[in-house]
């Protein structure tokens, strides 16, 4: 199996335009240590769980961003840190991965599915789309 990069592209693309959204949804309020329930262990602190939602997203969007740069350029498939071609499934399971398995295993950070078997994965379909001067408009 080959990865079909027009199709990625569609599907990273819809994803950014999906991610955009979330961040126009997600109030970050600029939260501040020291504002009430901030940081003093309570299971659940509505201030704390939206900045740290806001914080994720803007990271998955700056992924994906970082693919598309990645595709256009021609390194997409290559982990950034060793230039080692990235094994297919892994791309597959998460398209904006930048690092191979090793590489990432060395920052500490695992993804949440990451050593999960992964089955054949079909970009769905992304939302019409049309095209000004060239560039892809969702």
């Amino acid at each position: 199996m080959s990865i079909d990069y027009k199709e990625l592209e569609k599907f990273l693309l819809a994803e950014l335009v999906r991610l955009d959204d979330a961040l126009a949804e997600i109030d970050d309020g600029n939260f501040q240590p020291g504002d009430e329930g901030w940081g003093k262990g309570e299971a659940y602190n509505e201030k704390e769980v939206a900045h740290r939602n806001h914080i994720n997203t803007r990271e998955m969007r700056e992924d994906v961003f970082s693919a598309l740069e990645r595709i256009k350029n021609g390194t997409y498939g290559l982990c950034v840190k060793c230039n080692v071609k990235i094994d297919e499934d892994r791309l597959l399971a998460r398209p904006y991965v930048s690092k191979c398995v090793k590489c990432q295993a060395k920052t500490g950070v695992k993804f949440h599915n990451e050593g999960v078997k992964v089955l054949p994965f079909k970009f769905p379909k992304p939302k019409k789309t049309k095209t000004i001067n060239g560039n892809i408009v969702i």
